[in-house]
């Protein structure tokens, strides 16, 4: 199981993981499941008190949000990945943006408005419709943050750019937080890869029915939701049983290979198309060598010096 949270600070200062997200998947089958935790999901913190979950990794580190999942959900996660936000404004700008179509528009106060339909948002655009939360509308903004994961892992695999992994991984190492290496995403690869398969991989969220509305008193009271243990307990169980379920490739993995196999191709065939140039320049020096052939040193020879050996015929 790996987990991905997501910073609403810029690295490497600490801050509140907004985006709690649990990626539990299955190498054999080939088969993963996405499951949103809400951030504001009260529960106790091992070693701490009782907290949003979103504050236990500021309070200490992986460790500690890792036992709070455990104590909670049940879950506890093998690895971990902590995007800073500064991260992945960077990453999708320089991809080019996120192309998404967006269902409904976001208000002048969110984003700066963004209108509905097909849009290419630029990295503050998109760190701005991933953390956008409506009132306490918790469930519209997991949406929003498994829809941006979804693009970005496709578009990886589609372009055939997890062949610039240990780029990748150099460059933006600074500006994340994570217990994997770059041998473990390489050989990550080949699973990855068939995790493109359609329907390979199932989106989840804890539901408003599985939790309780709260709220902390105080000068400030601060709503929070409370989990109904047996409700929270059958979500966790559709998600494991999804990732349990064989089920057959399609012909897409075999198109995500292709894309995978050929995409270093392109940036070497610029040095390819280049190597024939100078045979092209050289031909030119080719043809100028026969005037220098054609110079005066080389005609006497052809010249009627030798024909006085025929004279020496009338031996005979």
């Amino acid at each position: 199981m790996l987990a991905v949270l997501g910073m609403d600070q810029p690295a490497p200062y600490p801050g509140r993981t907004d985006a709690i997200l649990l990626i539990i998947y299955h190498p054999r089958l080939a088969k993963a499941s996405l499951l949103s935790v809400p951030p504001d999901l009260l529960g106790y913190v091992p070693g701490q008190t009782m907290q949003r979950l979103n504050t236990a990794y500021a309070v200490g580190d992986f460790r500690t949000i890792s036992d709070a999942l455990a104590y909670n959900l049940g879950l506890r996660p093998d690895d971990w990945l902590v995007i800073y936000e500064d991260a992945l404004i960077w990453f999708v700008d320089d991809i080019g943006g996120l192309e998404i179509t967006l269902l409904e528009p976001l208000p002048p106060h969110a984003c700066g408005g963004i209108p509905a339909g097909p849009q290419v948002l630029n990295g503050e655009q998109t760190l701005c419709y991933l953390r956008y939360r409506d009132g306490s509308d918790e469930l519209a903004r997991n949406f929003r943050q498994q829809e941006v994961a979804r693009i970005l892992f496709m578009g990886l695999l589609e372009s055939g750019s997890l062949v610039n992994l240990p780029d990748l991984y150099s460059d933006y190492r600074p500006f994340i937080e994570t217990s994997l290496s770059l041998e473990d995403l390489l050989l990550a690869v080949p699973l990855a890869v068939q995790l493109g398969d359609e329907n390979r991989i199932g989106y989840f969220q804890i539901q408003p029915a599985d939790l309780t509305p709260w709220e902390i008193s105080g000068p400030i009271p601060a709503p929070v939701v409370l989990s109904i243990p047996d409700a929270v307990r059958q979500r966790i169980q559709q998600v494991i049983n999804f990732v349990l379920t064989p089920e057959p490739f399609t012909n897409t993995v075999l198109t995500l290979e292709a894309a995978l196999t050929v995409a270093p191709t392109p940036t070497q065939t610029p040095t390819l198309t280049l190597t024939p140039t100078p045979t092209v320049t050289y031909t030119p020096t080719i043809t100028l060598t026969p005037t220098e052939t054609l110079t005066p040193s080389i005609t006497p020879t052809p010249t009627q010096t030798f024909t006085p050996s025929p004279t020496a015929t009338p031996t005979p």
